[in-house]
Order: structure tokens, then C-alpha cells, then sequence
């Protein structure tokens, strides 16, 4: 006998195969939703190096705990998107380009030490 959950799964799987534009519609209005809140987010947490909270566009997610699976504004459902904003801070375009300039010059000297590379 089938569980509740596997019927509701094919009942599900059928309807995406009957009705497929439906479907991409519902999609993309549950990423369109996905998007606003993590733009709303990123405004009214700011820039955590500056403050700047101006405009989503200009803050990203900077990851700073545990592995990145993918980028924050691809994902496609809420436990993913809430799963990788846990790992990420808020910073703006230009904070973050600085931090991760810092953190290549130290990983490139750490290299440099590491294979015997004088500074010159």
C-alpha cells in the first residue's frame, strides 16, 4: 500500500506533466518571492563592514562560514536559500571586492612561504 506522501508525489509529478506552463509560472513566482525577500534582507541588515543599505543591488552575500553550495540569488527554494544565507554576511560591492583582495594576498604569501619564494 502507498504512503500519503508517495501519492501526493505522483499527484504532484502529474500535474507538472499536464500542465507545464503552470507549472514554470509557479516557479517563477516562488523565486520572483525568494528574490524580493532576500533583497528586502540584505536592505535592512546593510553593509556589515560600512552600513551602507541604500540599495539591494549594491550588497551581496559574502560567505564567510562552512562550504558554499552555490550562489544565494540562484537558489529555488526557501530551505536552500535560508540553509546558505546562515553561512553569509551582508557587504557591499566594494567591501567585498576589498576582503577578498586581502584574503588572495594572504593566501598567495602564505603559498609563497609555503614553496620558498623569496619577497622581492
Amino acid at each position: 500500500m502507498s504512503t500519503w506522501a508517495e501519492k501526493n508525489r505522483y499527484k504532484t509529478w502529474k500535474w507538472k506533466n499536464e500542465n507545464p506552463e503552470a507549472y514554470r509560472a509557479k516557479i517563477q513566482r516562488r523565486v520572483q518571492k525568494i528574490k524580493d525577500y532576500l533583497n528586502k534582507y540584505k536592505v535592512s541588515a546593510g553593509c556589515i563592514d560600512c552600513g551602507y543599505n541604500a540599495n539591494p543591488v549594491a550588497l551581496a552575500f559574502d560567505h564567510i562560514r562552512g562550504e558554499k553550495t552555490k550562489r544565494v540569488s540562484m537558489m529555488r527554494t526557501w530551505r536552500a536559500a535560508r540553509k546558505e544565507v546562515e553561512k553569509c554576511v551582508v557587504r557591499c560591492h566594494n567591501c567585498h571586492a576589498i576582503r577578498h583582495s586581502l584574503l588572495v594576498r594572504s593566501k598567495f604569501k602564505v603559498e609563497e612561504k609555503k614553496n620558498g619564494i623569496a619577497e622581492g
